[in-house]
């Protein structure tokens, strides 16, 4: 499978982690059951009668799941998760703790205190390519120390996880994460989730193209509902940056049919993915189309849904994907 992105070659990878089985042809089955004695009138000793099997039940039928249906009545993230958050209990029910998620953080308790249960939060940001400018790391630090445990904690994953914040404190830390150029929105929860590219800052074709790549990427697949900055920060609006004009055109794009039109999540829908999605993207270096010379190997393959492999031979760019 081949295609085009931005001008670069897209080439698929296909080996044995990645084969499908055979697809079958779906069809009604048939039993065959032996002819009945012949009768006057009846069918003849060498027929045969074909007797079709019981239909199966209708697939819409089936049984949804409780977090489907908590996504789809939630007003996009909103419900019942602003409610909870204003109430005076330390934690939130469980319908409050499937969305919260989605804006970056997980309901937690200490496992040490024996009896009545201790509620925390845990924050994740989210850094596209482990980006971090200089005024979000002073902010987390402080915040550390003030709303946390004192410490920050790095992922795998090229993100910070700030842990021990009270409910009651949430807006307020969540608030001065968004305004000093950060943001916890889709670090957890069922959708696209950080998107890695090497970090290092060299000054290098593939690696700054592979950045970029992973930075579209990360703002084609954010939730655009604006019920994060509704909850966090009342609507307001902080960074004013636009994104790339081909990120829109992207988001914008339904010539497959995939997308909900008119609808505020236009690629996620009212019950976003059924699981999370990851993806991270490696530059491989060469000096001709035979030579390869490093693949830098600053994120690893085998933890993630998807990976793309920058590519560049002979001044030509390509971008291989492996599933």
């Amino acid at each position: 499978m081949s295609g085009a992105i931005g001008g670069a070659e897209v080439h698929g990878f296909r080996g044995a982690a990645a084969q499908l089985p055979r697809s079958r042809v779906l069809g009604r089955p048939i039993r065959v059951a032996p002819p009945a004695a012949a009768r006057p009138g009846g069918a003849s000793a060498g027929s045969i009668r074909a007797v079709s099997a019981p239909a199966k039940k209708d697939a819409s039928e089936v049984k949804r799941s409780k977090v489907e249906i908590i996504k789809e009545k939630s007003n996009f993230l909103r419900y019942p998760l602003n409610e909870e958050l204003v109430s005076e209990a330390p934690n939130i029910n469980e319908s409050a703790v499937q969305l919260i998620k989605f804006h970056g953080s997980y309901q937690q308790t200490d496992r040490d205190v024996r009896g009545q249960k201790n509620y925390s939060f845990m924050l994740r940001t989210k850094n596209p390519c482990g980006k971090v400018p200089n005024q979000l790391y002073l902010a987390m630090d402080t915040l550390a120390d003030e709303f946390g445990i004192g410490t920050l904690r790095l992922t795998t994953r090229q993100t910070f996880q700030l842990h021990g914040v009270l409910k009651k404190n949430l807006k307020t830390v969540l608030s001065t994460v968004i305004k000093n150029m950060g943001s916890t929105l889709g670090a957890c929860g069922d959708l696209n989730r950080n998107v890695l590219a090497p970090a290092a800052p060299f000054v290098k074709k593939d690696i700054l193209f592979a950045q970029q790549t992973a930075e579209n990427i990360a703002a084609l697949l954010t939730p655009q509902s604006g019920a994060y900055y509704d909850l966090w920060v009342d609507g307001e609006k902080i960074m004013s940056a636009e994104e790339p004009p081909e990120v829109t055109k992207a988001r914008n794009d339904n010539s497959h049919g995939t997308n909900f039109p008119d609808s505020p999540e236009p690629i996620y829908g009212t019950q976003y993915l059924p699981r999370k999605f990851k993806m991270m993207q490696e530059n491989l270096l060469a000096l001709t189309s035979m030579l390869v010379v490093a693949w830098e190997g600053h994120t690893e393959w085998k933890l993630h849904s998807l990976g793309w492999l920058i590519h560049w031979v002979m001044f030509q760019k390509k971008i291989y994907y492996m599933l």
